[in-house]
């Protein structure tokens, strides 16, 4: 979108003056082929145009409220607006075709806002007291009609786009509507997600992120439709790249990301797209034009296949099918009751109404701690069990409200503050610090002695170890943020954190798992950063220029006016309000001791320092030194014999799948047994692999001649079970309602054909040789084969 503005410097003779100039000077565009709107009362707009543009009255027409009138809003700032029209001419409508028709003859290229009034509840208007303009122009829609086309997607910027999925998909735009307009959903989609990741949006089920999945998944089902089962999407980043990463180098800068990220979504959707498709097309069979589907088939499709509403909604409108969408909401709803239902509350709502309670008769506390660990104060407000008090008996537990509050409240991921609240014969030990309204804290905590009162005056003190502890490990994050963009990409975003005395937590959008390569890349980096030792500042100054300075700050964060910034280094300066160290050498240590994924998207790692980082290396050092001794080996062998172990462990796991697979007559008297009249070979064998199975079957099928085969096997702690039968008896033997029972015994699911089947599932601790026999037997005796 292209545009100008003005906040009460210029206004509508000006604003007037530069589109004119731009569009006939610049742009060239013939007067004869322009037209304007004005608001009908606009007097002053229609007066201006006529004066500076020179075109007949007839062409500055007057339209009302709903086409010529902006709004924020039913109240605040508000004002007339004028429109620029280009004729197209009679190849776009017929010659008796008016600017009022709203056909595509007429084209609007430019809308000028002047705000100049301020609306009230009445719906009275006063004038602002400096008056502005906004106007808006699409680039796309502009090129258009510069370029003499008959679409923004035949302008050169999108066709670029368009052909280069046309020719990687196999399709000719042009010559079937139906492709052309999936060609033109994948253009317009690429180039959306493709700004959205680059500005550092992941896909989520929230929010930003789920605008983006939504659009991912939109682009990946009319893929579908044009013959695409695999993923594609991602490719078309390099034309976006080709096209406008020299105006826009964030592309370029996070290509592989932005491609890594798209298809990763690709790959999951896919997996449940066709399902998807396939169970609406069987819901949607038989159904008649106009009719409504049930809102409980598109909520299946949202909750279990990943499908957006308005991709259904897309999906049923191509087929001329509506959606009960009151049926989808009675769905979503009851899901998010029985959510609820399961979250067992702590009252916490009735809590903050405490609160906002004392706040409102004037309560309020300081916070002091950013530079004092001990504070003389005293107590404004006492609350046990959710109720005000006036008075604390020893053994009490209760939330204190103090006038001058030297402990940390829980926020921005850090653990609230420790410590003591004391008075000459009382002590309270406060084990948590929380901000429940903006204009006080509470310390929470138990009283060891003494007694309490409103009013009292006390001594307030850190705990200054836990204090310590804490601020190392948030400053630790903050370098570990910068070092994840180093190391990774740009694209890697905050998504939580915990700072804890004990350890740090740290979640980051990425696409993928950390190998071990990066993994000792960001530690080496982190350690090195320690050593350096670097100062710690942090100093307030207003948000506007703070972020113009550099600093990051988090979309879903509200900041005040005013905000805490903090540098370490030349590489890490973002907003916070959180304690830090003075100098990076006080954490000594880092150690990763994990990483894993905690959502579709979210990576997270846990990390120890200090102390902490150095007694997770002695741990490390008593494994490797226990595990030497138990192989009687030296700890530089410990690899080279591990690794004989399991050479050694494999060839008689290969030896005794021969010896299972050549059979004894001895193994198969254990093996097969006569049952219900059917000869049924059924018992537990041990594999290295679950492939293995299939061979072992295979040579009891051979044996029984007519019968069955179930063999089972618990590899790393899931059950696998192979069954197989002749064909002279798989008619009768019910396949599916056999695999049914395991499935169900074993907790998992199976499948396959009348003769052959698998059946897996997590529960391998409940499959034995007596187990399979039982459920062998049971079916076998149900279905009656024999007699």
């Amino acid at each position: 979108m292209l545009g100008n503005f003005s906040f009460g410097d210029y206004f509508k003779k000006e604003a007037i003056e530069f589109a004119w100039e731009f569009l006939t000077g610049t742009l060239k565009f013939s007067s004869k082929d322009l037209w304007v709107s004005v608001f009908e009362k606009d007097d002053e707009a229609a007066d201006l145009w006529h004066k500076i543009s020179k075109l007949p009255k007839d062409r500055i027409v007057r339209m009302g409220e709903k086409d010529n009138f902006w709004a924020m809003g039913e109240t605040g700032p508000c004002g007339p607006c004028s429109e620029i029209y280009v004729d197209r001419g009679e190849r776009f409508g017929s010659k008796n075709e008016t600017i009022f028709d709203g056909g595509e003859r007429f084209l609007e290229i430019w809308n000028l806002v002047f705000m100049q009034f301020e609306r009230f509840q009445d719906g009275t208007m006063k004038d602002l007291p400096k008056p502005s303009v906004d106007t808006g122009m699409g680039l796309e829609r502009l090129a258009s009609v510069v370029q003499g086309v008959d679409s923004n997607y035949l302008t050169d910027g999108m066709q670029s786009i368009v052909q280069g999925f046309a020719q990687m998909i196999g399709k000719k735009y042009g010559t079937n509507e139906a492709d052309d307009v999936a060609l033109r959903v994948l253009t317009d989609h690429i180039r959306a997600v493709s700004f959205l990741i680059a500005d550092g949006v992941q896909p989520s089920n929230e929010g930003r992120g789920y605008v983006l999945r939504r659009i991912l998944r939109r682009a990946i089902r009319y893929g579908k439709k044009l013959d695409m089962s695999k993923p594609f999407f991602h490719e078309g980043v390099d034309f976006v790249d080709k096209q406008m990463g020299a105006a826009y180098p964030e592309i370029k800068q996070n290509l592989n990301a932005i491609k890594k990220i798209i298809f990763h979504e690709e790959e999951k959707f896919f997996e449940t797209l066709e399902t998807g498709l396939k169970l609406l097309e069987q819901k949607t069979a038989g159904l008649s034009k106009g009719k409504k589907v049930a809102g409980e088939i598109a909520f299946q499709l949202y909750d279990t296949y990943g499908f957006p509403l308005d991709l259904t909604e897309v999906i049923l409108r191509e087929k001329g099918l509506e959606l009960d969408h009151a049926g989808f909401d009675v769905e979503l709803e009851n899901q998010r009751a029985r959510s609820k239902a399961s979250w067992k509350g702590s009252g916490q709502e009735a809590v903050s109404e405490i609160y906002k309670e004392l706040a409102n008769k004037g309560l309020a506390s300081t916070f002091t701690g950013y530079t004092s660990l001990e504070e003389k104060t005293k107590i404004l407000g006492i609350v046990i069990d959710g109720k005000p008090a006036t008075s604390l008996k020893a053994g009490e537990a209760a939330d204190l409200v103090i006038e001058k509050c030297p402990f940390y409240a829980e926020g921005g991921g850090q653990v609230g503050d420790h410590g003591t609240v004391e008075s000459s014969d009382a002590k309270f030990s406060v084990q948590d610090t929380r901000k429940p309204v903006s204009q006080f804290y509470i310390v929470q905590g138990k009283l060891e002695k003494g007694s309490l009162k409103v009013g009292d005056a006390v001594t307030a003190k850190v705990n200054r170890d836990h204090r310590m502890k804490v601020r190392i490990n948030h400053t630790i994050t903050h370098v570990l943020h910068a070092t994840l963009q180093e190391v990774l990409g740009d694209h890697i975003k905050q998504a939580g954190s915990l700072v804890h005395a004990d350890y740090l937590r740290f979640d980051f959008a990425h696409y993928q798992a950390i190998n071990k390569e990066e993994l000792r890349k960001i530690e080496t980096i982190v350690n090195a950063r320690i050593r350096d030792n670097s100062a710690v500042q942090t100093h307030v100054e207003d948000l506007d220029k703070a972020i113009a300075g550099g600093a990051k700050a988090f979309f879903d964060d509200k900041y005040s006016d005013k905000v805490r910034v903090l540098t370490v280094g030349g590489y890490s300066k973002e907003l916070c309000g959180g304690t830090h160290a003075e100098y990076l050498g006080e954490a000594g240590l880092f150690k990763i001791t994990s990483e894993s994924s905690v959502a579709s998207g979210v990576r997270r790692i846990v990390a120890v320092t200090g102390a902490k980082a150095y007694d997770y290396v002695i741990q490390q050092e008593n494994l490797i030194d226990s595990l030497a001794e138990l192989l009687k080996v030296p700890e530089q062998d410990l690899a080279s014999r591990v690794e004989k172990l399991l050479k050694e462990r494999a060839d008689l796991q290969k030896k005794l799948q021969q010896q299972l697979v050549s059979g004894s007559s001895t193994q198969d008297e254990d093996f097969i047994k006569t049952i219900a009249g059917v000869k049924a070979a059924v018992g537990m064998v041990t594999v290295e692999n679950v492939k293995d199975l299939r061979p072992i079957s295979d040579r009891y099928k051979q044996k029984v001649k007519s019968g069955v085969v179930v063999v089972g096997a618990a590899v790393e702690g899931k059950a696998t079970v192979i069954v197989a039968v002749t064909d002279d008896i798989a008619e009768q033997f019910g396949m599916n309602k056999f695999v049914d029972a395991l499935s169900k015994y074993l907790g998992g699911k199976g499948g396959g054909k009348s003769n052959f089947a698998q059946v897996g599932g997590p529960e391998g601790a409940k499959l034995s040789d007596q187990a399979l026999l039982d459920l062998t037997k049971q079916h076998l005796e149900g279905i009656q084969l024999v007699g």
